[in-house]
């Protein structure tokens, strides 16, 4: 069993995918101390932020584990896996400059909003 955290108490992994071997987990984490490898995101942006981790085949070491959000709250709620190995994370956020590439809204038009968001992270 491994466990994986940050500084504070309100963290929650929310959802699980596999893929040839490889769990990908998502949820939220607050704070500091949650270990960034190979991120995007390697350290938190404020608030409440998605986390993404892609964990080794024998559960032993993270090959990806990144922050994803902004200065607000942000919240991962599910997980799947693409053919080639891309994670595809939903949840909502209240952050109106979430990081977004090629929007189909232009941004956050107020309140908690859903997002979809496609890492590619290697290997």
């Amino acid at each position: 069993m491994r466990f994986v955290g940050g500084q504070f108490a309100d963290q929650s992994g929310n959802a699980i995918a596999v893929f040839h071997g490889f769990a990908y987990v998502t949820g939220t984490i607050t704070g500091r101390f949650f270990p960034a490898v190979n991120a995007l995101q390697d350290s938190p942006p404020g608030g409440r932020d998605v986390f993404v981790s892609k964990i080794s085949q024998d559960g032993n070491s993270l090959v990806y584990s990144t922050y994803l959000g902004e200065n607000q709250n942000d919240e991962g709620r599910a997980i799947a896996v693409g053919p080639g190995g891309d994670a595809y994370v939903t949840g909502h956020t209240t952050s109106p400059d979430f990081p977004t590439q090629n929007p189909i809204l232009p941004g956050l038009p107020g309140g908690s909003s859903a997002f979809v968001t496609r890492l590619q992270l290697a290997p």
